[in-house]
């Protein structure tokens, strides 16, 4: 991490009198900073320990870990101090972050770059200054770890080394908290991916109804209900008249489009607390919970009517629909469905376009 050099230029501020440089790569440093998510986050025990461990190994007055975003240093760790940031202008670690080595400033009055600086010339008046630049694996300098004296100072060589220990422990912290990050990105995408899935498990691939996965779940689900709480629901199943005809005549895209218009009105015309299902082929079942016979003669009808008129794309067609209403009988899915079936074959065996409705 230590070592290499960073090519960095001058930025001129709106005080006249004040100049800094930041690095050509700032823009990377930027976006590999905010990968971290650290800026802003509320004190970490961790972090306020090795900022007083600095304090007392280098025995100076102040210390900090900090962060350079596009215009401050901002602490994330502070002893001795108690501004939560200061300017990027007035802070010499907007120097350190300059290269990858310890900056050390024995006395700030007596260096042409650092005597004119905010810290020095105003509050806490520093006058020592020595910090570490932290580094993530790719050399980004993301901020400091530093101590600060109100008076001249020097630090021995076991002191400086000792400050840079603390500060790869910094940066040890920082990797792991963006390990944990990405982790949880990843397990968020894993999520999302295994949700999408089980949509897709769920989904018929042609319409993008629910399939008969769902349909089981769902009439299993209303049939308990009623038998607990009385609760009525009806059930529907419709096909295509003479679909193997449009088929045989006009070809399987026509048909396939055929299936996904009566899936748009099925849509179209029911509840979004109703299940509307492909049972396979050109069948399909709707679910309606909470509704009595006249409502579900007036869901056929409205189905019926709109599958009826003309669509683009397709030639014109109609359905035959079975239902039945479960109002003061029990009955079992098995039997829910063969009777909704006998309701479908009475129609069609009248005429195409017709209903029969069974109430139980």
């Amino acid at each position: 991490m230590r070592g290499g050099t960073t090519r960095c230029r001058l930025i001129l501020t709106d005080q006249s009198s004040t100049n800094y440089m930041i690095p050509d790569n700032e823009i990377e440093r930027l976006k590999k900073l905010d990968l971290y998510e650290i800026l802003d986050t509320v004190p970490e025990l961790e972090y306020d320990d090795l900022a007083f461990l600095a304090a007392q190994i280098c025995k100076m007055p102040i210390a900090t870990i900090a962060f350079l975003d596009a215009d401050r240093k901002w602490h994330k760790a502070k002893y001795g101090i108690d501004k939560d940031f200061v300017a990027r202008e007035a802070a010499i670690c907007s120097y350190t972050i300059l290269g990858s080595e310890s900056l050390v400033v024995n006395d700030t009055l007596k260096n042409d770059v650092f005597r004119g600086i905010g810290m020095v010339t105003n509050p806490p008046y520093v006058r020592f200054y020595a910090g570490i630049p932290l580094q993530s694996p790719e050399g980004f300098a993301l901020g400091t770890l530093c101590v600060v004296d109100t008076r001249p100072r020097r630090l021995s060589k076991s002191q400086l080394d000792a400050l840079k220990i603390l500060a790869r422990s910094v940066e040890i912290m920082l990797e792991t908290r963006l390990n944990i990050i990405q982790m949880k990105i990843q397990h968020d995408d894993i999520e999302r991916l295994n949700r999408a899935l089980e949509t897709l498990s769920r989904t018929d691939d042609l319409t993008g109804l629910w399939n008969r996965r769902v349909m089981d779940e769902v009439l299993e689900r209303e049939l308990q209900l009623y038998k607990r709480h009385s609760t009525s629901f009806a059930l529907l199943i419709l096909d295509i008249d003479k679909f193997k005809a449009i088929n045989d005549i006009y070809g399987h895209l026509i048909g396939d489009k055929s299936i996904q218009f009566v899936a748009k009105v099925l849509e179209r015309e029911t509840r979004e607390t109703d299940y509307c299902i492909r049972y396979g082929g050109d069948e399909f079942i709707v679910i309606l919970p909470n509704i009595d016979r006249e409502y579900t003669q007036f869901v056929v009808t409205r189905i019926r009517s709109e599958i009826e008129k003309p669509a683009k794309g397709i030639k014109p067609f109609t359905v035959s629909i079975g239902a039945v209403v479960v109002e003061s009988q029990s009955v079992d899915s098995d039997s829910l469905l063969k009777r909704a079936d006998r309701c479908l074959y009475r129609a069609k065996n009248q005429g195409s376009n017709l209903f029969e409705i069974e109430t139980l």
